[in-house]
């Protein structure tokens, strides 16, 4: 397997399971609200977090795969999105 393809797999990956993550926090938060638990919110926000999570994980995947494979000018745009992207999260 190539470098290339390693990586996409690795992105792949990180990417299921970061929705899955969101997915299974956000149920659990329906099914604690249904239940009546203080914990609810707890759980809402963490599947919220996954899911927000999600791109910023792909960027960082893809800053590294493009300076490993020599791409530096794709590395330093991929690293101006990254910034963007915290500093929406920030804001």
């Amino acid at each position: 397997m190539n470098k290339d393809m390693e990586i996409r797999s690795w992105v792949r990956q990180a990417l299921q399971i970061c929705v899955s993550a969101g997915l299974f926090f956000l149920i659990m938060g329906i099914m604690f609200k249904f239940s009546h638990s203080s914990h609810a919110d707890r759980f809402f926000m963490a599947g919220i977090a996954a899911l927000l999570i999600a791109p910023v994980i792909r960027v960082i995947m893809m800053i590294y795969g493009y300076a490993r494979s020599g791409e530096y000018k794709f590395s330093f745009l991929s690293f101006t999105v990254l910034l963007l992207l915290l500093t929406a999260l920030i804001l």
